[in-house]
């Protein structure tokens, strides 16, 4: 049987302070630190052997998005944005 990888990942750190209620929400990663952090998930998913992926999905936020593409990008795959894949903006999952 082969192994097969689902690797969940977060964004790197955003530019600016994310508090829900105060924006801006839709935050880019950090130009440095954010990028650093995004190659650096990508370097630890490129070594672990026949894990690549062939998709790379995030969320449309644009922190998100700019992670998934410097992932994507790294391992040589497609980035996919998914509405469904998001964040829930809300005081309680319980309803």
């Amino acid at each position: 049987m082969t192994r097969q990888y689902i690797w969940l990942v977060r964004y790197g750190l955003t530019e600016h302070q994310l508090v829900e209620g105060t924006g801006p929400y839709d935050s880019d990663i950090h130009p440095e630190t954010g990028v650093e952090h995004a190659n650096a998930i990508a370097n630890a998913i490129a070594k672990v052997a026949n894990a690549r992926p062939a998709f790379v999905y995030s969320d449309p936020f644009l922190r998100c998005t700019h992670t998934a593409n410097i992932i994507a990008r790294t391992l040589n795959c497609t980035h996919r944005i998914e509405e469904g894949v998001t964040e829930w903006l809300g005081s309680s999952l319980l309803v």
